[in-house]
């Protein structure tokens, strides 16, 4: 069986009324970008800093 995609898997569970699968699969959509959006501010005020800090060296 291949892999399916994320939206797949949500439109699946919607067609097989499988409510934990579908809640579980737009949990995982959620977290994975909340993780992402968390990492990218820190990436950029990250790199703010060291840019702020190169300046003012």
């Amino acid at each position: 069986m291949s892999e399916m995609s994320s939206s797949q898997r949500i439109e699946k569970a919607l067609l097989d009324g499988d409510g934990d699968a579908y809640d579980s699969e737009a949990s995982h959509r959620f977290w994975t970008g909340m993780y992402l959006f968390i990492g990218w501010v820190a990436a950029w005020w990250i790199g703010l800093g060291i840019i702020v800090w190169a300046l003012s060296v």
